[in-house]
C-alpha cells in the first residue's frame, strides 16, 4: 500500500497529476523534494515492518529485494529510517544478491525442493 513500486506510482501520479513511474520517481527524487518526500515515506514504512518484525522474532538480517528495494539509495534511506527507531540492535540490512527477481527466485526453489520430497 505504501512502498511497492505500484504504491509509490499511484501516489506520484497523485501528485503531479499525471502518470509517473516508480522508478520516474527515483529520478525526480534526485532533484525534487515532494518526489523525495514520497520515497523516504516508503522507506520509513519498510522500516517500521522490519521494526515489528524485529521485536517478534528477533531478527539478524534482513535482505531487501525487489525493484523499489534496490532502487538506488533505497536501502540507505530504509537503514536511516530504522536506525531513527527505538531498537536495541537493529538487523543488518543487505541487498538480494538475486536482485529484484529475489522473490520469485525464492519461490521457484522452494517449489522444487518441496516436489523432491
Amino acid at each position: 500500500m505504501i512502498a511497492s513500486g505500484t504504491a509509490l506510482a499511484r501516489q506520484a501520479t497523485a501528485l503531479y497529476g499525471r502518470p509517473v513511474s516508480s522508478a520516474e520517481l527515483f529520478a525526480l527524487a534526485a532533484s525534487e523534494a515532494r518526489a523525495e518526500s514520497i520515497i523516504a515515506h516508503a522507506a520509513s514504512a519498510v522500516a517500521e515492518a522490519i521494526s515489528g518484525f524485529h521485536m517478534i522474532v528477533d531478527l539478524q538480517e534482513v535482505v531487501i529485494g525487489g525493484s523499489v528495494g534496490l532502487a538506488n539509495g533505497m536501502l540507505e534511506r530504509i537503514g536511516a529510517a530504522l536506525s531513527d527507531l527505538p531498537l536495541r540492535a537493529a538487523p543488518v540490512l543487505s541487498a538480494a544478491r538475486q536482485g529484484g527477481d529475489a522473490g520469485l527466485t525464492g519461490v521457484i526453489a522452494l517449489d522444487a525442493e518441496r516436489q523432491e520430497t
